[in-house]
């Protein structure tokens, strides 16, 4: 079957950097899915490992398709890019790391084809160490499933929207399906301005058009192990990307409320979640707030 021209119900993206030692057990529990109308697009990073070698284990099944980039364009932009060559009609955000559990995308997809107001499914999951072996079952943010009074079903999107601005990101990316004709009619795409949280700041832009819905059924191992992405974010990091998601969120869908107090009141919750988080030492904590005031003084605001 020649699938050159053929678009396929579900995208599955896999942005790729020097990950060859997961690589071979991701794309495995994806094949071994029983629904089979996918493609996976790996978009590598100009890795330095063998990659490559992995994907031509799997080179005879023309649902793979492989594009490395001449140079390393960065995680942020990788992700944009594997994004741009997704054509189906549900896109997975999956990992390079982490493992599809029997059944993961027939149960999600199966939501997607019943409600066509919900733009994103997303599910429980179990994490994993390096050697499989299981360090946690269920959802670490179980509580804000709980206090949402969420098992399976359409979550609230203003508690949603709360939660996401005023708390934390509970949601795992590679649990996620998402509906591609949003993506598409909107315009929507990663923030390259961010390096860690562009799910994120997603998900908040996806929500402003349509609900999300939640599986409570551990559908994914999620690996944890030494060169995760996330090892990488210390408390700086967490309050500048934080803030900036967060003021680029209010700059697109709510610019009438861009003024001085405002901005300054959102740096300071920004520092009270990344503190409740990370822990800020409050020398830190003022330093950083200096740092921002002498960035907002170059922004015009109303």
């Amino acid at each position: 079957m020649n699938l050159n021209n053929y678009m396929p119900k579900l995208s599955i993206i896999i942005p790729t950097y020097n990950r060859s030692n997961y690589l071979e057990q991701s794309l495995k529990s994806i094949f071994d899915q029983d629904f089979k109308d996918f493609e996976i697009i790996v978009v590598d990073n100009n890795s330095t490992d063998f990659t490559k070698d992995v994907i031509d284990k799997f080179s005879k099944d023309e649902r793979l398709k492989y594009f490395k980039n001449d140079h390393n364009l960065g995680a942020s932009n990788n992700h944009i890019k594997a994004l741009q060559l997704a054509s189906g009609e549900y896109i997975s955000m999956f990992s390079d790391d982490d493992i599809m559990l029997q059944d993961s995308l027939k149960i999600r997809i199966d939501v997607l084809d019943a409600f066509d107001d919900i733009v994103l499914v997303h599910s429980s999951f179990s994490t994993i160490d390096e050697k499989n072996n299981l360090i946690q079952r269920g959802h670490w943010a179980k509580n804000l499933y709980d206090e949402m009074n969420i098992e399976t079903g359409l979550m609230n999107s203003k508690t949603v929207k709360s939660i996401l601005i005023k708390r934390w990101n509970f949601i795992c990316m590679p649990t996620v399906i998402v509906r591609s004709s949003i993506i598409h009619k909107h315009f929507l795409t990663f923030n390259n301005t961010l390096n860690y949280f562009i799910d994120w700041d997603f998900w908040l832009r996806l929500l402003e058009y349509g609900s999300f819905y939640y599986v409570n059924e551990e559908l994914i191992n999620y690996r944890r192990h030494s060169v995760n992405e996330t090892n990488k974010i210390k408390p700086a990091i967490a309050l500048t990307e934080l803030f900036l998601l967060k003021l680029s969120y209010y700059n697109k869908y709510n610019p009438g409320q861009l003024n001085r107090k405002f901005i300054f009141d959102l740096l300071n919750e920004t520092s009270i979640q990344v503190d409740k988080v990370y822990g800020l030492k409050n020398g830190k904590k003022n330093i950083l707030s200096l740092f921002f005031k002498k960035l907002l003084l170059l922004i015009k605001f109303r």
